[in-house]
């Protein structure tokens, strides 16, 4: 049924889909749907794991460790392209999901990819920068809010401008300044 979800879903908001027209996609009944779900909605945050999943499975095994301990501090940034893009790519192929997500105030695939990133990157860059303890999860929560942010607002106008550009505007919001042709 999540597939069957996630093709309709492809084609139309989740505001309009009936349970009537999953099970029709599905090749199940009524009662196998409500067997297994409530609502739609909870097909929804089902379809959120998936993609989650997805998502994580793939930062599990492809997010590189920093090692900060050898680095130049000015080269110290807190997120790169390497990290941004398959998450971007991700959220734009299911920005439909990821809008109904938003509307009723989930936060789909972020919670695992957030986690990820804190550990491996925000974490061991910001004590390097000599942050305490006690101040590092302010600085985190700053530049991960602000992160979240700016992809809710791309995912509320459908995802239409690039991966690239996305990617290349979060790295100047939480990384550094813009380069300009004259630097």
């Amino acid at each position: 049924m999540v597939k069957a979800f996630l093709d309709i879903l492809e084609t139309k908001d989740f505001e309009y889909i009936t349970v009537k027209e999953i099970c029709a996609k599905a090749g199940v009944n009524r009662s196998t749907f409500y067997l297994h779900y409530e609502t739609i909605g909870d097909l929804l945050n089902e379809s959120a794991e998936y993609i989650s999943d997805t998502m994580s499975g793939y930062f599990d095994r492809n997010m590189r460790i920093q090692d900060v301990s050898v680095m130049d501090k000015n080269d110290l940034y807190f997120i790169n392209e390497e990290h941004l893009i398959p998450w971007l790519t991700s959220i734009k192929e299911n920005r439909r999901l990821f809008r109904a997500a938003l509307k009723s105030g989930h936060t789909i695939g972020m919670d695992r990819y957030t986690e990820a990133l804190k550990k491996n990157i925000l974490e061991p860059v910001i004590e390097r920068h000599g942050f305490t303890k006690e101040d590092t999860e302010y600085v985190i929560a700053y530049y991960l809010e602000g992160i979240l942010s700016v992809v809710n607002v791309w995912v509320k106008n459908d995802c239409k401008k690039e991966i690239g550009d996305m990617a290349e505007l979060i790295m100047i919001c939480v990384n550094r300044k813009r380069e300009t042709d004259e630097e």
